[in-house]
């Protein structure tokens, strides 16, 4: 059956859920090609992928080379889970490969389906952490506003939009909201140095809701949703030493950032608080999720692939993206959390704020391929 342009967005209204999409909102732009880094939609109309979709296709589309290493092993396996003892060969093998691209100690590797779920993990992992340390009562996360972690619920709560949890509250408890390092927004600092005014507000936030209450921080290194924010350089080694103090760990939101997305192998938020192994026993273990088109080791750009560290088998927590290898067992990840402690006023949320999304529309019916 060849749907027409009129037929697909007609079906697209009539039976498919869109994230964030106003139920109001009528028009549809479908995608029904690809190639390199342009996209065609069901009218003909020719596209730059500047985004890699939602940041998971960055390798490009088309890709015949992968469509070819896919079908070769979906012919001999296509999936098997590795729920309790089961495992299967090509998991393994992208697993040992991602440890042996994350800086250490990172070393083990928790696959989920998208960056959300990997997200979920990561906090969970946080607090189970805790827990295992006879710390129970760790159960707050500390996030920021403008923060983006993804559409379930512990992510979704520590996402720092107010209008993303209209009309799903109770938002899960125990989750703090922090100011973002925001440099030209210099109003939000009252004139101060910024990294000094988000470091104290930090340290006065732990005071608050008590540092034996606080599993973790989850941050991403540059914030992407919020508006492509890049942090003061002293920030990120800053915020790291303050949670080393208190026994918090740090979960690096790397969903968009990670694997040489911003010029380098290793994202901001590594070389700015490296994991080191020789950190103090009340040091706070890096959490990190991470993702990437179409290379591995804890992966999820919204949808490709993700790990993340057993804290109980050692005192890391990580989740990345894969390296382009035959195995076409695609992952992804990214993180959240939540549970009880003393009541405690979170700050006032900043004002509502709708991020704006736009795709750079070729004048031209048609372009050549990138």
């Amino acid at each position: 059956m060849t749907l027409d342009a009129a037929d697909l967005t007609r079906l697209d209204r009539a039976h498919i859920i869109h994230p964030y999409l106003p139920g109001s909102a009528t028009e549809r732009v479908v995608m029904t090609g690809g190639s390199g880094c342009r996209l065609t939609d069901s009218e003909g109309r020719s596209y730059l992928d500047a985004t890699g979709g939602l940041w998971l296709a960055q390798v490009g589309h088309g890709r015949t080379d992968l469509a070819d290493v896919a079908h070769e092993q979906m012919k001999k396996l296509e999936y098997f889970t590795s729920f309790w003892e089961f495992s299967n060969d090509r998991a393994i093998e992208l697993a040992a490969r991602l440890a042996s691209l994350a800086p250490d100690p990172l070393n083990h590797v928790y696959f989920t389906s998208g960056g959300s779920e990997g997200n979920e993990a990561a906090i969970k992992m946080a607090r189970y952490y805790h827990h295992r340390r006879g710390e129970g009562s760790r159960t707050w996360i500390l996030a920021r506003s403008k923060a983006y972690h993804g559409i379930g619920y512990g992510g979704g709560s520590a996402t720092g939009f107010p209008l993303y949890h209209e009309g799903f509250a109770p938002m899960m408890p125990h989750v703090s909201h922090l100011t973002p390092p925001w440099p030209y927004r210099t109003e939000l600092y009252g004139g101060e140095d910024p990294t000094d005014f988000l470091v104290r507000e930090l340290e006065e936030r732990i005071a608050e809701i008590g540092p034996e209450n606080i599993a973790a921080m989850i941050g991403e290194p540059i914030m992407g949703v919020g508006g492509m924010l890049v942090p003061p350089a002293d920030y990120w080694p800053r915020v790291r030493e303050v949670l080393d103090r208190h026994g918090i760990l740090l979960i690096l939101d790397e969903v968009v950032t990670a694997y040489g997305r911003v010029g380098s192998g290793s994202p901001p938020s590594t070389s700015a608080s490296p994991p080191t192994s020789s950190s103090p026993p009340r040091a706070s273990p890096p959490v990190t999720s991470r993702s990437a088109p179409s290379w591995s080791a804890t992966t999820s750009p919204r949808s490709c692939c993700a790990t993340t560290a057993s804290p109980w088998a050692t005192p890391t927590t990580a989740t990345r993206s894969p390296p382009p290898s035959p195995s076409p067992i695609s992952t992804s990840s990214r993180r959240r959390a939540c549970s009880p402690a003393p009541p405690v006023s979170a700050p006032s949320s900043t004002p509502n704020w709708r991020p704006s999304w736009a795709t750079c529309r070729s004048s031209a019916r048609s372009a050549p391929s990138a």
